[in-house]
């Protein structure tokens, strides 16, 4: 909304009075308990033809309900203004249309933790996401309807998609979903498992730091957050188990150009053993000439020489991790591959871990230039695939 003397004040008014006119079902509506002030994913449909004239009002609509019920958080409350509006600027400043879809994103809003995200596609589809704002969004959508706060909501749509999954596509709703992908020792607070459940759910795609990295570099500006597969396993070469990305991200640039980004988290942890000395480890059967023609296969791929001294140096995780994300690529027709470890040291004190190993791969692959912690770099084509590596940090 406004002050009595802005002249879009009945602008305002018009798209409220629109969205009050609109019909729409609500066909689903989960909350969750993935970030630790709750979640919540609606799905509502309004008709096609509508879509034209009440999309607009409905998001504004949205936007009121939404900063209205907002408040700050830590720092943010030196910018909190108890009576502050939401205003037409404020819609049109979040507000971005996608591949036909009209997009809206708020964060921080002038001191108010917002943490709301609307899509309106084309027909009639409106996902309207919520984080760390507890049951917020079911009264906003229980007093659009005309309802009373509270009243029961409970359709569940066979459309959804989750925004996280397992291998078998089973939606990861709570922290307690990721778990269960992993085995007791690995799921332990403040460690990698944990840090990388907690960061993207949270975000419910790409995390803030992510996003700015990845708007860093033309080529990967303005990624759109599509999907991810968490645990995602990539069978490799000859036999043996599959290597399991932590987290594999299905995006789209602005012309809807499918983009792979594979996630690898890491704490103070590094990248396990080198080369030399994984291709010894095996000691069962056949082992040995099993991890040699893997390798092979792999390094082919990857566009380098086996039978270079230096790949016995070289961390055999990241070698397999950026087969993995190019494997991935290819097989959905996406040009565009990014390694990304996103790193959770708990302050600048503790070391990289990972770092030097990731320089260090990043050398063999013929990178130009220094790579530098926030910025993606590219390593050129791998079997039609640009594939680029990117550190980012979260503390």
């Amino acid at each position: 909304m406004s002050s009595p003397t802005d002249p879009n004040r009945a602008t305002a008014h018009d798209l409220l009075r629109q969205a009050a006119t609109t019909d729409f079902e609500l066909v689903e509506l989960r909350e969750g308990d993935l970030a630790p002030g709750g979640s919540v994913h609606a799905v509502l449909r309004i008709d096609e033809d509508d879509v034209e004239t009440s999309a607009f009002g409905l998001l504004f609509a949205l936007g009121v309900l939404s900063f209205t019920d907002a408040r700050p958080a830590g720092a943010s409350e030196l910018h909190y203004e108890p009576t502050d509006e939401w205003t037409v600027g404020d819609l049109v400043r979040h507000l971005s249309f996608e591949r036909g879809h009209l997009h809206f994103h708020a964060d921080y809003v002038r001191g108010r933790l917002v943490k709301t995200t609307i899509d309106v596609a084309p027909n009639g589809r409106v996902t309207l996401q919520t984080v760390n704002r507890g049951g917020s969004a079911r009264r906003w959508l229980d007093l659009l309807r005309g309802q009373r706060v509270g009243g029961p909501v409970a359709l569940v749509s066979d459309e959804f998609e989750a925004r996280f999954q397992s291998n078998n596509g089973d939606p990861l709703l709570t922290l307690a979903d990721w778990q269960a992908l992993h085995p007791a020792l690995h799921w332990r607070a403040g460690r990698s498992a944990v840090r990388l459940a907690e960061t993207w759910s949270e975000a419910g795609g790409f995390p803030a730091e992510v996003q700015v990295a990845l708007d860093a570099v033309d080529r990967l500006q303005g990624l759109r957050f599509v999907r991810a597969v968490a645990e995602h396993e990539t069978p490799m070469p000859g036999q043996g188990r599959a290597s399991v990305t932590d987290l594999m991200v299905w995006a789209e640039d602005a012309l809807g150009n499918p983009v792979l980004v594979g996630v690898e988290a890491k704490v103070d942890e590094g990248f396990g053993p080198l080369v030399r000395d994984w291709l010894v480890a095996g000691q069962g059967r056949g082992s040995a000439e099993n991890r040699a023609r893997r390798l092979r296969r792999i390094c082919a791929d990857l566009d380098l020489d086996d039978r270079d001294d230096g790949i016995g140096e070289l961390a055999y995780q990241l070698l397999h991790r950026s087969y993995a994300a190019v494997l991935t690529a290819i097989e959905e027709r996406a040009r565009r591959a990014v390694l990304l470890v996103h790193s959770f040291a708990a302050s600048p004190e503790v070391p990289r871990s990972g770092w030097e190993e990731l320089v260090g791969f990043a050398g063999a692959l013929g990178v130009e230039g220094e790579l530098v912690p926030g910025v993606p770099v590219s390593a050129g084509a791998r079997d039609g695939v640009e594939l680029w590596l990117l550190w980012v940090s979260t503390e």
